[in-house]
């Protein structure tokens, strides 16, 4: 254990630090809760972290901003968050996007296969847009609230985002997202009432509103302090969907020539994720409360990042990759149907949906800009990425089965179907049914000595229902 560790390490173990280094940040934000955030995850040896930020310091930063000294004041912030954390840990991987946050950088910002998102944003605007594309993805998201105005250290609360109160930025942004799935978002935000102060503007007209050095850093310590506990196992956090094998998205497996199109098997059975695998007192023992979250959040997690990697050079990450496959295996479908073929909410999917058409990948048939009844279809350039994607994944997944015998893998496709049926979540009649969520699969427990194969239903559309549903245009 290197000494700059050595007492982290006491808490959180050599595996904790271990899973530290291997842990990626994008930090949004790097004025006074966005400075003290990183300079918690640097000292905790975060081994990958993405600063972004468009301003540079200025004189009024000084009394509550950790990076701005009179040496920085001018310089870029992004600037200023590398070279300190350089100089706390030189062996750190940090990037630098001196850009601000909006619609056209957000899949930018997003993109590259990241653990975290630490937003430090102070407009709410901003903080809304980016809070909501992360909200449709894997990213496991940690939001402050508003620190300004505030003065009791005491009432600094974390909580989900649905959960939180008192605070006027929090409820906004609840209002911005309350069509959003945000179960990934934790908040660190304050109970307390705002602070009653005189308007204050500066020359330009623009309100200032007052701030001390300390709730800001208590702020960005406890978002630092969320990821730390998290990524090391000490306390995990963030709860997700156990589905079979990946998070929202299906697995494509080749095996010995025929194509196993595996759709998610179960949804919203949320439980606490525990990676750590604790030490076996005997070795033919198996700590499956530990052992299968660990398992499917692994599989989850690696899935999830080696979309992103195939897609990045277009500046898409997994988020999108899963709606270009979702379109080659069914062209044509609504804004709804393709929300509900997903399990994604409709504005998750408007956005995702603009961003591929916006690069050519998908257009739609609409007769007019404000027609709310159109279909979705993949271009030439569409068809070919998801192809691309699909054999891919492919190619991967096969990998992960070299030198396993046929039947072992039947054998353990058939184990896991019995521990769902032991899960009682009506898997035999999910499979033969058509349900409102539209993963629809025949999927039968077969001798080992059958051939295994898997054919999906098409969805069929309900246009009256979808045209009454649909958001408005992509």
């Amino acid at each position: 254990m290197d000494e700059m560790n050595q007492r982290t390490s006491i808490i959180l173990g050599e595996e904790g630090v271990e899973r530290m280094r291997e842990t990626s940040v994008i930090l949004a934000g790097c004025g006074a809760v966005g400075g003290y955030a990183l300079e918690g995850l640097v000292r905790a040896g975060v081994g990958r972290i993405r600063v972004v930020d468009g301003d540079v310091f200025s004189e009024s930063n000084l009394n509550r901003q950790v990076l701005c000294t009179t040496e920085t004041v001018g310089m870029p912030k992004v600037e200023a968050a590398c070279r300190r954390a350089r100089s706390i840990n030189p062996d750190i991987e940090i990037e630098a996007m001196e850009l601000r946050v909006d619609d056209s950088t957000i899949p930018r910002i997003l993109g590259g296969g990241f653990d975290y998102l630490v937003d430090a944003i102070d407009t709410v605007s901003n903080k809304s847009q980016l809070l909501s594309a992360a909200a449709g993805t894997d990213l496991r998201v940690c939001s402050s609230m508003g620190a300004a105005l505030r003065t009791d250290p005491s009432m600094v609360k974390v909580a989900p985002l649905n959960k939180t109160k008192v605070c006027p930025l929090a409820a906004n942004v609840r209002k911005r997202l309350r069509a959003n799935d945000t179960s990934n978002i934790i908040c660190v935000y304050s109970e307390e009432p705002q602070f009653k102060v005189p308007d204050a503007r500066d020359d330009s007209g623009k309100s200032i509103l007052g701030s001390l050095p300390t709730i800001p850093a208590i702020f960005g310590m406890t978002l630092a302090n969320l990821v730390i506990m998290d990524a090391s196992g000490l306390r995990r956090l963030f709860r997700f969907k156990w589905i079979l094998i990946v998070r929202r998205v299906f697995k494509l497996w080749q095996l010995d020539g025929y194509t196993v199109i595996t759709y998610i098997l179960m949804k919203n059975i949320d439980i606490p994720i525990f990676l750590s695998i604790y030490p076996m007192p005997n070795p033919d023992d198996i700590y499956w409360n530990s052992f299968l979250p660990a398992f499917f959040d692994r599989m989850s997690v690696l899935m999830r990042k080696n979309m992103t990697t195939m897609v990045t050079d277009y500046g898409l990450t997994s988020a999108h990759a899963i709606y270009l496959i979702a379109l080659k295996l069914q062209d044509g479908q609504t804004l709804v149907s393709l929300s509900r073929f997903l399990d994604l909410d409709t504005a998750n999917t408007n956005r995702v949906i603009k961003v591929l058409r916006d690069k050519g990948f998908v257009y739609d048939d609409r007769k007019t800009e404000s027609s709310k009844k159109y279909s979705i279809y993949l271009t030439e350039s569409g068809q070919e990425l998801a192809t691309k994607l699909m054999d891919g994944i492919t190619a991967l997944n096969n990998s992960y089965f070299e030198d396993i015998p046929r039947e072992d893998i039947l054998h353990m496709r058939n184990t896991l179907i019995h521990i769902l049926n032991n899960m009682n979540v009506g898997i035999d009649s999910y499979m033969g049914s058509k349900y409102e969520d539209p993963f629809y699969t025949h999927l039968h427990i077969r001798p080992l000595d059958d051939d295994y194969y898997t054919e999906p239903r098409l969805l069929e559309d309900n246009d009256d229902k979808i045209a009454e549903e649909s958001e408005g245009g992509c």
